[in-house]
């Protein structure tokens, strides 16, 4: 649901895109060169990496400092899932980990990461400067 939510609108508006301009210049991949090379996939792992650390980081900001939140130590957050089980218990009490806010401060980060994500992906070569925004309208 997340993924169809973050990545399908997106996905859907680049595929009306134009094609890249030097698209015919470019050399065709050999038939032994692999689809995912090492850059392309340093280039996943380090999107990846930084939307889980926004993500997981904006629901800890929301635990730990946001003046709304119940301002929990580390300590306590990292000890919920043995709250119930006579772990460390946060002075609002287990209950605090049930609250949706949190999750939807997490979503909302994720989706609206996501959305100018899809700006990396207009071109795998070019930049904005090259191929802007509006190029498929």
């Amino acid at each position: 649901w997340v993924n169809l939510v973050t990545d399908g609108l997106p996905a859907t508006a680049l595929g009306f895109n134009k094609p890249d301009a030097d698209i015919m210049r470019q050399a065709p991949r050999g038939l032994k060169d692999p689809i995912v090379d090492a850059w392309l996939f340093f280039r996943y792992m380090l999107i990846g990496v930084y939307v889980g650390v926004a993500t997981v980081g904006g629901q800890v900001y929301w635990f730990m400092y946001y003046g709304e939140g119940p301002q929990l130590s580390w300590e306590e957050l990292a000890g919920w899932s043995t709250c119930d089980e006579g772990g460390i218990v946060p002075a609002m009490g287990c209950e605090i980990f049930g609250d949706f806010r949190p999750s939807s401060v997490a979503l909302s980060i994720l989706v609206t990461i996501e959305m100018f994500n899809a700006l990396n992906s207009l071109s795998e070569n070019q930049s904005l400067l090259q191929m802007p925004l509006w190029t498929n309208m």
